[in-house]
This record gives structure tokens, sequence and C-alpha cells, in this order.
């Protein structure tokens, strides 16, 4: 499969913004009553939860391509899947679960329960922690409530394989467009029934239109025909989509419309976007945008930078607010400044030392990463 810049870029934007989000957010009332710049951060931070569904679609097309190679049985891909995304995972949790022991000895307060709590991510049911509680993965000064998308994907591998390489041809795209028929009808009759919408945003049931539609776009990409529709349908879905969401300040996740529909809308948008980066059809200066150097460096780095760019937040937060507690209006962005160091420089440790060491040249040039 070859490697796609595009792609890479795409990744390099979609993990920006979900840093975004989860750095700016805590300051919502400090950035909501400053000046008009403060207001602007904090609209374009109050998207970048959509990064996420653009993961799932990226995830679906990228390993439906790997899928329809059919050159390996199923015990391969699963070892392929784990040894590419566990070794960080659980580097990770190690991490945090000595910080949580170590967390009296050194004056860090954690909420109650969250060392016991780790458990679910080290099961990779961090998501059905979520769906029960959002705040059970959630420390304080250290958190793993994002994890919850990365055992999604998990979850999602498990299944995924036998559907493909049990199908072929039009089966195959039907079962896709049933797959995201039958999330986007089961998400709807749970967001209007009033499941609490953590639930809703992070079982995976769910949320598997995301993945299908990827899927879908993988299937007419193996075809070999250009689909000139795509970047027009990817403008079509995803412009107004992001200007409704600027233009309106309210927690979008917790949404009724947008959970019913604007994760099936995202998740669609997502995918042309996807296909059409993959058949190289895009506006050639967005083309050339998402294959610049940087944001390919940032993609190749996308599942390092989401992994370990948001557990010690609190804690670098905590050190920066005690060590320059008067900084004032220039608070928020320092905090975002620190922080993203801090991630970039996790990320590099995690991605040369364990995605990188692990796979080395064939990860690099096969394109096969699914952040």
């Amino acid at each position: 499969m070859k490697r796609s810049s595009e792609i890479q870029g795409l990744r390099g934007i979609c993990v920006a913004v979900v840093m975004l989000f989860h750095f700016a957010i805590p300051f919502r009332e400090s950035l909501l009553s400053g000046g008009w710049h403060r207001e602007a951060l904090y609209r374009l931070a109050n998207i970048g939860w959509i990064g996420v569904d653009f993961f799932f679609a990226i995830s679906g097309f990228v390993v439906t391509l790997v899928l329809l190679k059919r050159d390996q049985n199923y015990v391969g891909f699963m070892r392929r899947r784990a040894g590419r995304l566990l070794p960080s995972y659980f580097a990770l949790l190690v991490l945090s679960g000595l910080l949580t022991l170590a967390a009296p000895a050194i004056g860090l307060p954690l909420r109650s329960g969250f060392a016991e709590n780790q458990l679910w991510a080290w099961t990779l049911t961090a998501n059905i922690a979520t769906s029960m509680h959002g705040g059970l993965l959630e420390g304080g000064n250290i958190t793993l409530f994002h994890l919850w998308s990365l055992c999604v994907e998990m979850q999602f591998y498990l299944v995924w394989p036998f559907l493909v390489w049990n199908l072929d041809g039009r089966r195959l795209v039907l079962a896709m467009v049933g797959v995201a028929i039958a999330a986007f009808t089961l998400r709807s009759a749970a967001t209007y029934a009033g499941v609490y919408y953590n639930a809703v945003y992070s079982l995976t049931p769910f949320r598997l239109d995301g993945f299908a539609m990827g899927g879908l776009a993988a299937t007419l990409a193996v075809s070999g025909r250009k689909v000139p529709a795509a970047p027009w349908l990817a403008g079509l879905l995803l412009v107004p989509s992001i200007l409704w969401f600027l233009a309106d300040i309210g927690w979008h996740k917790a949404d009724g419309f947008v959970q019913a529909v604007g994760y099936t809308v995202m998740g669609a948008g997502a995918a042309a976007l996807v296909l059409s980066a993959y058949q190289e059809t895009l506006w050639t200066p967005f083309r050339r945008l998402l294959a610049g150097g940087q944001l390919v460096h940032v993609g190749d780095r996308s599942y390092s930078l989401y992994l370990w760019h948001l557990p010690f937040m609190g804690t670098v937060n905590l050190g920066i607010t005690t060590a320059l507690p008067d900084l004032g209006p220039s608070t928020v962005w320092f905090v975002i400044l620190v922080n993203s160091i801090v991630a970039l420089g996790l990320a590099e440790f995690g991605y040369r030392l364990l995605e990188r060491a692990r796979f080395g040249r064939t990860s690099s040039t096969s394109g096969s990463r699914t952040r």
C-alpha cells in the first residue's frame, strides 16, 4: 500500500486540534470573558473534538486497505496492530501508575478512586469506564480519559477483519453501508432516549459509522477508479458543519442533534476527504499544504502525540500556576505553549523508542499507520 503524505498531513492537523481542545477548554470562562482574540481561540479549540472523528475514518480507510490485500491471517493482523499500538500505550500506563503511587509522597493531589479505576485502561475498556462516568479516568493532575478512543479502535480491529475477509464486491460494500446505517440508527435512538451523552460518544457500537465509511472509501480506492466527486462531497459536508460549530460556543458533544447526525456527517466528510487525499484529487493548494514537511512530520507522530499529550497536563498546569501565579491574561497562551512542548518531547520519546524501534523502516514506507 502506498504511503500518502497528504493523509499523514491530515493526521497532523487532526492531532493538533485535539491537543488545542484539551489544552484550552479548561480555561473556557477566562477565554470567553477576554477580548476577541481570546474568544476566537476558544471557538477554535471548542471544535477540536472533531479530530477524533477524522481519526476513526482514517483508521477505517487504512486498515481496510491493509485487509483487502488478504496477505495475512487474523493472528498476524492482530499481532501487527497490537505491536504498533500497545507498547506505547502500556508504557504510558506504567508511567502514570508509578506517578499515581508516588503522588502522596510528592504532594500531588489526585481524585479519590483514580488508582483503582486505571484497571479499565489496562484491560482496554477505558471507553466503557467513560460511558458510565466521564470522570472515572480523570485524576485531576493525571488523566487517562482520552484513552477511550484507542480502546474503541482496538475493539474495532477485533471484528472488522471477519467482515472484510468473508465478503467481497457488492456484498462487502452493502455490508459497510449497513454497518454505518446501523450505528447511526442505534446512536440516534440512544440519544433521543436520553442515554448519557458520554456513553453515546464513547461506546464502540455507536461509533462504527466513521470506521465503516472510511472502509467504504478504501474499497473505492482499491477499485482503481478515480472518484472526482469526493473532494466536493467532503467540502459540502465539512465546511458548513465546521462553520456552524465555530459559530456555536455550546458543548457540542452533549448536543442531541450533533450526536445523532453530526458524527455521521463528520465521518462521511472525513472519509471523502481521505479518499481525495489518497487519490490526489484534492484542491492543489490544500494538497500541497497537507503534504508539507512539517505537517507530515507531526502526522508521523500523531499516535504518540495523541497518547502522551494529555495525561500529565494537570501536573504541568499545577507546576505553572505554582511557580508563576501572576501571569494574568498571558496564562492561557503560556499553558498551551508549555504543554505543547512537553507533549512534543514525550511524543518524540514514544515515537523513536517504542514505535519506530519496533517497526523501523517497514512501518514508515508501508503507510499502514492508523494514527
